[in-house]
């Protein structure tokens, strides 16, 4: 519980990160039926892919709230000396990052979705699929923050691993954006279960492995 409070007391004063991910959110997503053919059957359907895409691309701009800020100041090696597992402090990060990125996301898509077109029923799916891809891309951002700390190029190398591997949970969150169809609910559901519960395992050694 003090992690979770620590960490949400560093998200909580780093608000500008958090506003900042929400205003490029809104601004991507307000710029397309601008440049677009404003037909409301072209933007339904080209919304049901920008959403998620742009809530990809807005937890980039959180990539440093998981270990590179604590690298950098020497928080992190404090963290580790603590009498808890590594597993347990990277749980800690993600879980923060995905209630408020994922709060603020699910907020946000539902009143976007309006300028798209979407029906009544698509735009409160927009919302959950924001609250099941969010954590998802927690999880791959905390390994991708791991895998490349301390390294010169850790500003452009954590994006070139997590993009590729979101690219699961994109097409799943589209289809059930989409189509709505049952399988891609559990589909998705599922790869958020997986990605949460492994990944920050995987990310924990790849931090004691660099702070040996």
């Amino acid at each position: 519980m003090a992690l979770l409070y620590r960490e949400a007391i560093i998200m909580i004063r780093g608000k500008s990160t958090l506003m900042l991910t929400a205003i490029f959110f809104i601004q991507v997503l307000a710029l397309f039926p601008i440049g677009l053919n404003p037909e409301p059957e072209l933007l339904r359907t080209i919304g049901q892919a920008v959403i998620p895409v742009c809530a990809l691309l807005s937890s980039l701009l959180m990539m440093r709230c998981f270990f590179a800020d604590d690298f950098s100041d020497g928080s992190l090696t404090k963290l580790l000396l603590l009498p808890i597992s590594p597993v347990v402090m990277v749980y800690a990060k993600v879980l923060v990052h995905a209630f408020f990125t994922g709060v603020v996301l699910a907020l946000l898509a539902p009143v976007m979705a309006v300028q798209y077109y979407f029906e009544a029923d698509m735009v409160l799916r927009a919302g959950l699929v924001m609250l099941l891809l969010v954590p998802t891309l927690s999880a791959l951002g905390s390994l991708s923050s791991a895998l490349t700390l301390g390294l010169s190029n850790e500003n452009i190398l954590p994006a070139l691993i997590y993009l590729p591997l979101a690219v699961p949970a994109l097409i799943f969150s589209v289809l059930a954006l989409g189509r709505n169809h049952p399988a891609d609910w559990y589909l998705l559901a599922a790869i958020t279960l997986a990605t949460v519960f492994f990944l920050p395992v995987v990310a924990a050694i790849a931090i004691k492995w660099v702070n040996l």
